[in-house]
């Protein structure tokens, strides 16, 4: 498919979860009218919220078209070079579509003016769009081989080529999405919710049939808050890597050839062939990687610049 002068179509994917919950809270406010029943118009806010939350996370849906030259931007009246490009991720990692074919966070397009943010469904075959992506954009800042692969890098490339060689940095970009989004939503919503139920409950004491109704929905907005809260800030938290995995990751990385793969890793050092490797173990979408070898299980863990779907990918295409 020829995709130079397509117009790609970016949406994000179907709100169910939005519009499920909005029915609910819509369903619960007719209760509300038809009973004439306040309790029942409070019950509604917490589905209604985190909808709204949900809706205003989501990326908007966004048009673009694949000039010679550059990413045209319909909705935007801005055209991005592709020289300008310095890297396309997701999730804070090189965007693999053909390791990572369902994705459910947005593509980020690094460029010298700032970030262009695309929804995951493309109306155009993705793995063709980042093949064309990698032909035209130029090597973005070139990293130099970790000290402890020059050796093994340099060997490889000059048996197979650099084609057949592929070195994985460790990663730049370490603010990812969290895997507890719905708790950062649900957190979020309790807040907002909280404190509507308090102010509810405290102030608008004459809109309930009697006292200890509003008083319960006051006590409920502050243990929504309470607990909402901390729950946000460990959602919030969740969505960077530690400390320790930032210091891995300025020495780590990752070779890996038709011989085999050679890797550095905070303590962990050294090379292997791939009829060495037992047994590749990795789940979609999970954090870390686990090489069983002769006597040992080797751990990679998720501080690269590439996937670990991608990683896994690779190291399976050549050891298994």
């Amino acid at each position: 498919m020829e995709l130079v002068g397509q117009t790609v179509d970016a949406r994000p994917l179907p709100a169910i979860s939005i519009w499920t919950l909005g029915g609910a809270s819509a369903v619960m406010l007719f209760a509300a009218a038809g009973s004439a029943n306040i309790n029942w118009a409070m019950g509604a806010i917490f589905p209604a919220m985190l909808a709204a939350v949900e809706w205003f996370r989501r990326p908007g849906r966004r048009i673009f078209v694949i000039e010679p030259h550059g990413v045209a931007i319909l909705d935007g009246g801005e055209t991005i070079p592709y020289e300008s490009i310095r890297e396309v991720t997701v999730n804070g990692v090189d965007w693999c579509p053909a390791a990572s074919p369902k994705i459910a966070y947005p593509i980020l397009i690094h460029h010298e003016r700032g970030v262009f943010k695309l929804p995951p469904r493309l109306s155009v075959p993705a793995d063709e769009f980042r093949q064309l992506l990698r032909k035209k954009v130029p090597v973005a800042e070139a990293r130099e081989c970790p000290a402890a692969l020059a050796a093994y890098y340099a060997e490889n490339v000059a048996k197979f080529g650099t084609e057949k060689v592929t070195l994985i940095a460790g990663r730049r970009r370490f603010h990812v999405m969290s895997r507890w989004y719905w708790l950062f939503s649900i957190a979020l919503a309790a807040i907002f919710t909280g404190g509507l139920w308090l102010a509810t409950g405290t102030l608008g004491a004459h809109w309930f049939p009697t006292s200890n109704e509003a008083d319960s929905w006051g006590i409920a907005g502050l243990c929504a808050l309470i607990i909402g809260t901390p729950f946000w800030m460990l959602a919030a938290w969740s969505s960077t890597v530690d400390g320790k995995s930032r210091q891995f990751a300025k020495s780590a990385g990752i070779v890996i050839s038709p011989a085999g793969m050679a890797m550095t890793q905070g303590n962990l050092q050294g090379a292997m062939r791939w009829e060495e490797v037992r047994n590749v173990h990795h789940v979609p979408g999970g954090s870390s990687i686990t090489l069983k070898v002769p006597g040992a299980k080797l751990m990679i863990l998720n501080i690269y610049a590439r996937s670990l779907d991608e990683i896994a990918m690779l190291i399976r295409r050549n050891a298994l």
